[in-house]
């Protein structure tokens, strides 16, 4: 069926799928009529060890998606929709870009894209929770019962995302990316599923 303006339904069974094998340890949808609205539905400010995305479908109505990850594990998540907009206008030059070699079907360049703004968005999650375990400082007072100093974390240090382009990321398999950054090569899985004109995708790397 062509879910062309309900995607919550169209990637149901996909979500249902990423939770049964661990990628996700749960999901939510929002929609509104307004990006603002959007935002103020998924609870505002994106929080820390979640992954958001959103996009506006042909009908105007703003669809947003967040994901948390399983323990111990970053998760990325990207919607896109096919229609006529900047990225596709120049198709063969943003395929070498992204090292997919001659390429003129637009639904394989949005898919390409998505998977790696997806695969961002996980390695960012995985630098994000490397850097709130090196900015934990550990209370030295005694505790009132004589158990274990507390661990608190610091204010001072603001995580940055880390500074990778789209065009960094490599295929290394069917199903998987990589990338070099300034803490090494990462290894990124991904799963993409269509529904209609939308295509939806995950990403899923160790912490």
């Amino acid at each position: 069926m062509d879910y062309t303006n309900t995607p919550q339904l169209g990637f149901k069974n996909f979500l249902e799928r990423a939770e049964q094998d661990g990628w996700i340890s749960k999901y939510r949808w929002a929609k509104a009529e307004s990006l603002k609205e959007l935002r103020e539905k998924l609870g505002g400010i994106r929080k820390p060890n979640t992954s958001r995305t959103h996009k506006r479908g042909t009908d105007g109505i703003w669809w947003g998606l967040e994901v948390e990850p399983d323990y111990g594990t970053a998760v990325g998540v990207d919607i896109e929709l096919l229609v006529d907009r900047p990225v596709l206008q120049n198709p063969q030059w943003i395929a070498e870009r992204m090292g997919l070699g001659r390429v003129s079907n637009p639904k394989e360049i949005i898919e390409e894209w998505s998977r790696r703004e997806a695969a961002f968005k996980a390695v960012s999650m995985q630098f994000e929770e490397l850097h709130a375990q090196e900015n934990k400082v550990v209370s030295l007072a005694p505790t009132a019962d004589g158990s274990a100093p507390s661990v608190a974390a610091t204010k001072e240090s603001v995580f940055q995302p880390p500074r990778i382009l789209i065009s960094q990321f490599k295929r290394a398999g069917a199903n998987t990316l990589s990338v070099y950054t300034p803490r090494g090569d990462r290894s990124i899985q991904t799963r993409c599923h269509w529904s209609g004109r939308w295509v939806l995708s995950l990403t899923w790397c160790t912490t």
